[in-house]
């Protein structure tokens, strides 16, 4: 695989073959929508959030543009995280912490499968182990 138009070609067979579909969204497809319904609002920033400190139980989730939340758990502000979606200013954070607990569960083994599925794939059809982990990088920001 030497030209870029090979390795375009082969991320598109991978992705057809390993989720024709596209990837999974959270929350929806992890938390049963009754558990939404009723949940507390929270406003979030459209830059990409990610975690920042952690103190006394609570864990900061943060953004370049000076964003800051303090969610009550680490779950939350996962659940927060993964929530995210372009364009979406508020957001909905289920009551129920067990519920909440085990989506965040459910979607990172998801996408842990998911990035070993698509290695997987890659590899045996390239070989090359350096080649194959940049392709599940693409693919995964890609989807």
């Amino acid at each position: 695989i030497k030209t870029t138009k090979d390795i375009e070609k082969l991320v598109e067979q991978v992705i057809d073959e390993i989720i024709p579909n596209g990837k999974r969204k959270f929350p929806e497809e992890f938390i049963d929508s009754k558990y939404l319904k009723n949940a507390k609002e929270i406003s979030v920033s459209n830059e990409p959030l990610k975690l920042g400190d952690y103190f006394f139980g609570k864990q900061e989730i943060i953004a370049e543009g000076g964003y800051k939340h303090i969610a009550h758990s680490v779950e939350e502000a996962k659940f927060i995280i993964y929530s995210q979606s372009p364009d979406c200013y508020t957001m909905k954070i289920p009551k129920d912490r067990t519920r909440m607990t085990k989506a965040v569960d459910k979607y990172e083994r998801y996408i842990s499968k998911l990035r070993d599925d698509l290695f997987e794939e890659f590899f045996k059809r390239t070989h090359d182990h350096k080649l194959s982990d940049t392709l599940v990088e693409r693919v995964m920001e890609q989807v």
